[in-house]
Formats: structure tokens, C-alpha cells, sequence
């Protein structure tokens, strides 16, 4: 099994499954020969869905420079956890290869390719390699049956992130057909026989900011690509591909019980904190930020708090966060806001800035889209 994960709400509960996922049973989780975790992200290394198999369960993880992955997951109780290395792993009759993603940037990301005695399937998951890479992987394996592939930008830009109506269209656009790009990338160099997406339809549940559902609409972009519509093999939930036959069929596994997603009702917000920890937190965020980037622009930060707002002012360059009132958001370049009850928790290190990130609660606004990297833009101010 890869990457284990029943639906359990995750980033102040705002990301989950939909539809609600059913349980396997204990029983058949006891029967899974090894788990396979190809990145330390919690929707892909669920420490909730893991409880629920036996400890003595193998887990397979790739070769990374240190061993933070690995102790976390000693901490979940497992003890016999498994480095693939170069030469690939066996698991009774199947070998497992592991390919970190390059350069190393602390997520412990990788893609796995799965081989049985007369088939072979690539899980790209959330890691992206060069094409070079890729081409040396494809080398390495020759035929590639299947590839489990990505197709969707779990990401709140630009979701989360506005300019004029025109500007904000084009980015969204721009996102699609970039993951469109992946897709006809990897097939071009492993020539997939067939290909099943994953990963998409990310979902929110109660943000503070609502969330336009047309950013979700993924898979359409993907199919205006005929050779990529002829190869898609659609698996609905509970589905199975048999990669002898090429059918799919129904209900695989027997389940213990529904998995019941908790209903979410934002909580209201909290007071503010002194003034003097948001702009020692901000200093510290924009600080690293200016000095990374250098860009001329000025940033204004609002915290809705249910005694009001707080607002600052941070210009590039400085070394400081300036606390102030302004007269209209126009006079600032980038405009940021968050709400207090999870701003705060981050101040208080109960969350970090990646939940409030990846549960979509924050605004950003333009004046006109930044001559930028959009891979730099969003990473920016989350």
C-alpha cells in the first residue's frame, strides 16, 4: 500500500476527503505486505490512518541525506522500516525502486515505480523531477506499463490570491496547463501504455475566505490532449485496475466502518495578541523574505480579530515590520490577510505557517501580477 490516508481531516480540518472514505478493515490491513510512504506532507504520511495497522507492518521509505522521516515514524510505534536504496527492494514477489526528488528540500519527496514478475507501474506522487531524470529513471527500467500520475496543483494559488478578474483567469490557466505539461512530459519519455490520475479534488471545507470550485476543474484541461484522453483509465472511488486484463472492477476490500468526517464550523475569531509579537513574527517572515528577494514593493498585513483588525506595513528592505493604520489598500503593493484564531496559534508555534498555507485561510491581493516566478510568488506569503 502507498501512502495511506482514510480521509482524516487534516490543517485545522479544512482539507479532507469527498467523498468520505470507508475504513479498511483491521483485517485487511493486517494483510498488506508493506507500506510504502513517499513523503513526509500529511496527506501522504497520515499518522491517524497508520495507528491503524499492525506495528510490525514494514515500511518502505527512500534514502535521504538525514533521518528525520525515519524517526518520525519510529514515534508512531513501527520498527521495521526499510531504505530503498539504488538497487531497488523485494517485497515477496515484488520490487519496490525509490527515486528522491532532486535537489533535497526537507520534504522527503520521492516517485516509486512498483515491478512484479510481468508488469511495472510508476507512482510519480508529488514529486517532480527534470526531464533529464526522468529520462535517466526510463533508462534505467525500460517499459513502464502504467503511470499513476498527479494532475492537480494541491496548492492555493491562485486560488487564494487575486488581481483583476482578467489577470486572476490567466493564472488559473496558466496552473492547469502547466500540470496538463507534467503529464504529456511523462508520457513522452516513459510511453505509458495506460495512465490513472490521482490526486485531485482537494477540497475546503469551512474556510474564512471561500474558495471558487472552477479552480478544481482539473481533468478537462488534461483531456483536450487526445493521446492523453485515449490512455486515461478513471477510477472511481472503491474501483480497481487489474493490470493483467486492463478492466476495472468494483469494491476490493472489505471495511470496518464509514469514515466519518467531523462537521468543521470555523471558530470564532480570537482576540488579538500585543502588538509586539505579530511584528516580531512578521519581521521575522518578510525579513527573510526581503533579504532572499529584494524586491521593491510594499506588503500590508491584516488580522481580523474579533476586538478588530491590526494592520502593518512592511517595506522591502527594511529590517523591521512598521505597525500602522492605512488609509486604503491601494497604497501597498501586496495586501495579506489572516484571521487571528490560526495566525495565532502559529505565533504560539500550536501550528505551523504551512496549516493556515494549505488550509486556504488567508487573502493575498495585487495590484498587478509580480514579473515573477509563480512557484516563488506563493510560497511567498503562506
Amino acid at each position: 500500500m502507498v501512502d495511506p490516508w482514510f480521509g482524516t481531516p487534516f490543517h485545522f480540518d479544512c482539507l479532507y476527503a469527498e467523498p468520505s472514505i470507508m475504513t479498511p478493515s483491521r483485517d485487511y490491513l493486517s494483510r498488506i505486505s508493506a507500506i510504502h510512504i513517499s513523503h513526509i506532507h500529511r496527506d501522504h504520511f497520515c499518522t491517524t490512518s497508520l495507528s491503524l495497522f499492525p506495528k510490525q507492518t514494514p515500511i518502505v521509505i527512500g534514502d535521504y541525506p538525514n533521518s528525520h522521516f525515519e524517526e518520525q515514524i519510529r514515534r508512531l510505534g513501527f520498527h521495521d522500516i526499510r531504505i530503498c536504496r539504488a538497487n531497488g527492494l523485494e517485497i515477496k514477489d515484488l520490487k519496490i525502486f525509490n527515486y528522491p526528488l532532486i535537489p533535497f528540500n526537507g520534504s522527503f519527496d520521492s516517485l516509486c515505480i512498483i515491478e512484479s514478475a510481468s508488469r511495472k507501474v510508476l507512482l510519480n506522487n508529488d514529486c517532480i523531477l527534470s526531464s533529464e531524470d526522468y529520462g535517466r529513471i526510463a533508462g534505467l527500467h525500460k517499459k513502464i506499463d502504467v503511470g499513476i500520475l498527479g494532475y492537480a496543483s494541491v496548492s492555493p494559488f491562485p486560488t487564494c490570491y487575486s488581481s483583476s478578474e482578467q489577470d486572476s483567469n490567466v493564472a488559473n490557466g496558466a496552473v492547469k496547463l502547466e500540470m496538463r505539461d507534467h503529464m504529456e512530459r511523462l508520457n513522452s519519455v516513459f510511453q505509458f501504455d495506460k495512465i490513472i490520475p490521482y490526486a485531485n479534488g482537494i477540497r475546503v471545507r469551512d474556510t474564512f475566505f471561500p474558495v471558487a470550485p472552477h479552480i478544481f476543474d482539473f481533468l478537462g484541461t488534461i483531456q483536450e490532449n487526445v493521446t492523453l484522453k485515449e490512455k486515461l483509465i478513471e477510477l472511481k472511488y472503491l474501483q480497481k485496475f487489474d493490470l493483467e486484463s486492463h478492466k476495472v472492477t468494483d469494491a476490493f476490500m472489505t471495511m470496518d466502518e464509514r469514515q466519518v468526517v467531523p462537521s468543521f464550523k470555523t471558530s470564532d475569531l480570537d482576540p488579538l495578541l500585543p502588538q509586539n509579537q505579530y511584528i516580531k513574527f512578521f519581521d521575522q517572515y518578510f525579513g527573510r523574505f526581503t533579504t532572499q528577494n529584494n524586491p521593491s514593493m510594499t506588503i500590508s498585513i491584516e488580522v481580523l480579530a474579533s476586538n478588530g483588525t491590526q494592520k502593518f506595513v512592511f517595506s522591502a528592505g527594511q529590517t523591521e515590520a512598521v505597525a500602522g493604520e492605512l488609509t486604503t489598500w491601494n497604497e501597498t503593493d501586496i495586501s495579506i490577510v489572516y484571521p487571528s484564531h490560526k495566525l495565532n496559534q502559529v505565533i504560539h508555534r500550536k501550528a505551523s505557517i504551512a496549516s493556515i498555507y494549505f488550509s486556504f485561510d488567508f487573502k493575498v491581493t495585487y495590484k498587478n501580477w509580480p514579473e515573477i516566478p509563480r512557484h516563488r510568488i506563493h510560497r511567498w506569503f503562506a
